[in-house]
């Protein structure tokens, strides 16, 4: 027969094994690679990623890499928020139809060498850039881009036919 103090040590045991792996798979979430095979082309597809979960979160790292699917969508009125996008091959990213993008840590980054239209801000899409983070790629702009606080881009963008990009207000230089 058990102990009185036995039973409590053995829910202890329990409780923080449970919880240890509640830990493990939270902080797993928050990285996510798109598939090399893919379903489809839509961000919010779990089945696209390994682990079969879709980055949207502000710590959320998603990371893009060989695939047989390249041109990726966000749908229709969706709003996604992450740290960064790592792209290590040729992407070409849609946002549009009233879905959002917001980068709040390092930003959309590339780990290659090649220029090519990366994030495509499509009529009615907006891309928004806040605190520290950073473009690193060509923008392609038919809906709204925003920089704001002291974000930046150092791969150029291109505004078209209606397009909006925004930079935050600096204050005037100050001359004495």
């Amino acid at each position: 027969m058990n102990s009185p103090t036995e039973l409590p040590r053995k829910l202890l045991l329990i409780l923080a094994v449970l919880g240890g792996s509640f830990v493990c798979n939270n902080l797993r979430a928050g990285r996510a690679t798109w598939s090399e095979n893919p379903m489809s082309g839509d961000w919010y597809t779990a089945a696209n990623w390994n682990p079969h979960t879709v980055p949207n979160g502000p710590n959320d790292i998603a990371t893009l890499g060989a695939s047989s699917i390249t041109d990726l969508t966000f749908p229709a009125s969706s709003t996604t928020v992450l740290d960064s996008l790592i792209l290590q091959v040729i992407y070409d990213v849609a946002v549009g139809d009233q879905s959002s993008l917001t980068f709040v840590g390092a930003g959309a980054l590339k780990e290659f060498e090649y220029d090519s239209l990366f994030l495509l801000a499509a009529e009615g899409g907006t891309i928004t850039f806040q605190g520290n983070s950073t473009a690193q790629m060509e923008i392609d702009d038919r809906g709204i881009v925003s920089f704001q606080d002291t974000s930046t881009e150092t791969g150029g963008v291109s505004v078209y036919g209606g397009g909006v990009l925004t930079f935050p207000a600096k204050p005037p230089p100050a001359y004495f």
